[in-house]
């Protein structure tokens, strides 16, 4: 399989310190993907057998910085409070927690849906009077798939209720995926289902999951399967990351999508809303 590889004499010193690498062997990869026919600026495609190559020959640098990284650490003592930490009334330190960087810009996104259910996404703008008189904004896609997995589609042809006649008789999974294209820290989320569903049913959310676990997607924000039956309705389930996860959007590997998978009865109707909490970057 043929890779695409980035190695750390692409960054300059100042994206480095950045990073919180400075010092890495410069040959060594600190980026790498599936190779699908583009080759983005600082990224040098090869073989699997020249990437296991590449690493073996500069393991031992890595290492020896990595230790090196280690003992600096070590003796900076990172765990002893710095004499100027504000205290309480009782002389215990106290700490202000780091919600996103400097200017970025707090922009919840409601993802209003209903499972089984052929255009029922709310996701539009804020124009007009009636409820979709406004565009809609146009970064989420739903799809519906059968007990095979095989996705439910649309013909050309086929008239709206046709087509949900058909997911009504076999839909069992819902896909809500959302991608943003501006880079953006995850604060949390907040869930809530309008009724508890007749038949079983659970929640999973994933970021990046079109970029494979090995090379850092399919990460499970939540994970496990989230059991709707056992949900208060209407009530607001808050999930908070309690330090925020920085997401850089890819157009071409999709690493700032989010997908939202529930699996559930069939053709079973659940309304949810799903608010992802986030920060994003400040337009450039």
């Amino acid at each position: 399989m043929d890779l695409i590889v980035k190695p750390a004499s692409a960054l300059s010193a100042e994206e480095k310190a950045a990073m919180g690498i400075t010092g890495i062997p410069e040959a060594w990869p600190i980026e790498s993907y599936p190779y699908t026919g583009t080759v983005p600026s600082g990224f040098t495609q090869m073989t699997d057998v020249e990437f296991d190559a590449l690493k073996a020959n500069n393991q031992a640098a890595y290492d020896a910085w990595l230790a090196a990284i280690k003992v600096q650490i070590v003796q900076s003592n990172p765990m002893k409070v710095k004499l100027d930490t504000p205290v309480d009334i009782d002389d215990r330190p106290q700490f202000r927690r780091i919600v996103t960087r400097a200017e970025w810009l707090y922009q919840p996104k409601s993802l209003d849906f209903y499972t089984a259910q052929y255009n029922s996404l709310y996701n539009r703008k804020h124009y007009g009077a009636g409820y979709y008189d406004s565009p809609d904004v146009g970064d989420c896609i739903m799809q519906f798939y059968d007990s095979s997995n095989t996705e439910l589609t649309k013909g050309e042809s086929e008239a709206a209720v046709d087509f949900q006649t058909r997911l009504t008789a076999n839909c069992v999974k819902t896909i809500l995926a959302w991608e943003n294209e501006i880079a953006f820290d995850v604060q949390g989320a907040l869930l809530y289902i309008e009724r508890i569903p007749t038949e079983k049913a659970w929640l999973w959310c994933v970021a990046a999951p079109d970029v494979p676990e090995a090379y850092g997607g399919n990460i499970p924000f939540m994970g496990r399967g989230m059991n709707l039956k056992m949900m208060q309705p209407g009530h607001p389930h808050y999930f908070d990351a309690v330090s925020a996860s920085t997401i850089q959007p890819d157009p071409v590997y999709h690493s700032g999508r989010v997908q939202i998978i529930v699996k559930h009865g069939t053709g079973e109707q659940i309304g949810i809303q799903f608010v992802v909490i986030i920060y994003e970057a400040p337009p450039s």
